[in-house]
């Protein structure tokens, strides 16, 4: 409990390794394990320098893409890009976006990667497209 807590990135991905795994066969401690750690990586993820809050990102990304994707729909807009940051980022972003779509978030996360098709960088655009099709094709 107390290493959430701690402000090393490095710990809090261990940790949250080390849960996920001793928890992978009991699917309702493991949700539990999930809204623990939430606020933590959320926390990592928006206040950490680039390179680290890409690795956060990337750690969201796995959980979310592992089924788990409820956990972290509620906040989705923690996962709008913002314009100062870098392209890897942004392409995490998109690819988290595209997994917290539903049919509630659906209309919100795609005006948001309407905005993106625009964007100054060529490989954001095209991702975007990509993105807001596979939302649609689901």
């Amino acid at each position: 409990e107390e290493l959430l807590k701690h402000s090393s990135a490095a710990v809090l991905l261990a940790c949250s390794k080390v849960f996920m795994n001793l928890t992978s066969t009991n699917s309702a401690l493991n949700k539990q394990v999930l809204m623990r750690l939430k606020p933590p990586l959320l926390t990592l993820a928006s206040t950490s320098p680039p390179e680290l809050g890409y690795t956060v990102l990337a750690h969201i990304h796995l959980i979310l893409s592992r089924g788990n994707a409820s956990i972290m729909q509620a906040d989705f807009k923690q996962f709008f890009c913002r314009y100062n940051d870098p392209t890897y980022i942004k392409v995490v972003k998109l690819e988290i976006l595209t997994c917290l779509a539903t049919e509630e978030t659906v209309q919100p996360i795609v005006e948001e990667m309407s905005e993106y098709v625009a964007d100054v960088d060529a490989e954001i655009s095209r991702k975007s497209i990509r993105a807001i099709c596979s939302i649609a094709m689901r």
